[in-house]
């Protein structure tokens, strides 16, 4: 009695793979390290940068100077000359926030006081803000014994990049 089996196609193509790798086993073959490849190898494509999306932008509208602040946080009356007895001078800072929604950054302000030979830090704070639309925002420093007369300045800075300077003299 004879049996016949029936080969699929894919199963005949095993076969003569597995067969051609035999015979391969058996010769003896020299590799030649200088030769060619027949098929080049693939080479990595250079990466690719990832598309940016516009960055949200935090931009200072409007600074001002004072002695009082409103419950908006704006400037009752805007002033750059103070009296050494103005225990405390505000800065109000209006941002405007082009996003979509909240962009979280940094505001900064950093007081300094030009004494003739250099500026001297008074005070520098930064905080933490959820930037949505237009907005205002309001810092102070206080000095209860009363400030020396000179020059001094404020610097407002957005995620540590100064936006906006004011000069501002106390007489």
């Amino acid at each position: 009695m004879t049996h016949r089996m029936k080969c699929s196609p894919l199963t005949l193509a095993f076969l003569l793979a597995a067969g051609s790798v035999l015979v391969a086993c058996g010769q003896d073959t020299a590799v030649d390290s200088t030769a060619t490849p027949a098929i080049d190898a693939l080479e990595t494509p250079p990466a690719m940068a990832e598309p940016e999306a516009p960055e949200a932008t935090v931009r200072v509208t409007a600074v001002a100077l004072g002695t009082e602040v409103a419950d908006d946080r704006s400037i009752v009356t805007p002033q750059d000359a103070f009296a050494s007895s103005d225990d405390t001078i505000h800065v109000s800072i209006s941002t405007s926030n082009d996003a979509d929604g909240e962009t979280l950054g940094t505001l900064g302000v950093r007081w300094t006081f030009d004494d003739g030979e250099g500026n001297q830090l008074v005070d520098e704070r930064a905080e933490r803000f959820a930037f949505n639309g237009e907005d205002t925002t309001s810092f102070h420093i206080t000095n209860a014994a009363g400030w020396p007369m000179g020059t001094y300045t404020v610097e407002v800075s957005v995620d540590g990049e100064v936006a906006e300077t004011r000069r501002f003299t106390i007489q």
